[in-house]
């Protein structure tokens, strides 16, 4: 059973891949100058919002850790990722 509904999903990966619905992204390649930049205070601004909206959950407090920890905060960003898990 397992075979066929990897063999499903597989089929579906492929189907996608051809109709240019999924992008793939070389992780591998260097940036180059024109690679857009997170800015991390902008994403920590945006992880603010995210824990505003949904204080108990993990998204906001992770986003706002690797966000203060791009600002050598880290001590604060350690603080988000425990709360985080």
């Amino acid at each position: 059973m397992a075979d066929r509904q990897s063999g499903g999903v597989l089929a579906q990966l492929v189907e996608e891949l051809n109709a240019r619905r999924i992008r793939v992204v070389d992780l591998t390649t260097t940036l180059s100058p024109s690679t857009p930049v997170i800015d991390p205070a902008a994403a920590l601004q945006t992880a603010q919002r995210i824990i505003a909206l949904d204080p108990d959950g993990y998204r906001g407090h992770f986003l706002a850790a690797l966000a203060l920890s791009d600002l050598d905060r880290d001590k604060e960003a350690a603080r988000y990722a425990e709360t985080a898990v």
